[in-house]
């Protein structure tokens, strides 16, 4: 019997290996971002030279299908450039790739439980020097969902803390992938709203699988400080203009950094606290409008 029952666990941890393993493709570009720093050192325009080799060919092979094509390509260009901090950002990757991998492949397997994609790949990039003004605070992790059965993550190593917010950032665009599935196709258009409840309802499902990863964006407010940002935007919760959607998420001179991220987040809490109900596929295809309703939210 003792026999027995060590041969059943045997097969259940090769059946989740194997599992593990088919359920996401993890793919490293590094690869471009050395042939551009080669190239670099000839070239005299390193921005063509970026564009031409790491951001078109990415691009092209990779993702000009998936549902958020205009959004990657933009992402994916670098205006600066620093070659020496980049190369370190390689190297920190290919120092750790295994641990990536299996980081990843553990977060896939806990998200899979959830919600099921049947296929996901997940890009390995180094972080971009653009990104280094939220870095720190992002523990050198960003996220960015390209369509419904892919992410790209950019990962700098040198920051503390990124072994911890990688498998958080994985399940945070896995779930933005899942909803892609669901809900992409009903799509008539992008608001504020949208936005808000788009980035609030991936926080609160990475949250429910690793609730102890800090996560500064959710908590960039205070309760006087969202009510005022709330008050300021709630006349615009459908202006779809991107330019002014981004200053509200992200923070600009006019509103506070990571304000709509924040605030989304809130939303979302309060409208799925314990005593809702909602089981989390009936949550995530719940119009912006129903969650908002739910959150105790007014309206102006």
């Amino acid at each position: 019997m003792q026999t027995i029952k060590i041969i059943i666990v045997l097969l259940c941890l090769t059946v989740s290996n194997i599992f593990a393993q088919n359920q996401v493709d993890v793919i490293f570009l590094t690869d471009y971002y050395k042939s551009y720093l080669e190239a670099a050192k000839s070239s005299k325009n390193e921005n063509e030279v970026y564009s031409s080799i790491v951001q078109m060919p990415i691009y092209e092979k990779y993702f000009s299908k998936t549902e958020y094509a205009p959004f990657v390509l933009e992402d994916l260009k670098s205006e600066q450039i620093d070659n020496t901090q980049l190369m370190k950002k390689i190297e920190g990757i290919a120092s750790n790739k295994d641990e990536i991998e299996t980081i990843i492949s553990s977060s896939v397997k806990k998200s899979y439980s959830s919600i099921p994609l049947a296929k996901l790949k997940v890009y390995i990039l180094p972080t971009k020097g653009e990104l280094n003004f939220m870095s720190e605070s992002m523990s050198g992790i960003y996220g960015l969902t390209a369509g419904n059965d892919a992410i790209l993550i950019s990962i700098d190593t040198s920051q503390n803390g990124w072994k911890k917010m990688l498998p958080y950032a994985i399940a945070h665009e896995y779930y933005h992938a899942y909803w892609t599935k669901e809900n992409y196709h009903k799509l008539t258009g992008w608001n504020l709203l949208d936005f808000l409840c788009f980035e609030g309802r991936a926080d609160y499902f990475a949250k429910q699988l690793y609730p102890d990863v800090k996560t500064p964006w959710t908590e960039a407010l205070s309760k006087k400080d969202e009510d005022t940002l709330w008050k300021t935007i709630s006349p615009d919760l459908y202006n779809q203009d991107f330019d002014f959607m981004l200053n509200v998420m992200f923070g600009s001179e006019e509103y506070p950094k990571w304000g709509g991220y924040s605030l989304g987040y809130t939303i979302t809490n309060k409208a799925l606290q314990e005593e809702n109900k909602l089981t989390i596929n009936e949550w995530t295809n719940l119009h912006p409008t129903g969650l908002l309703s739910l959150s105790g939210f007014q309206t102006n």
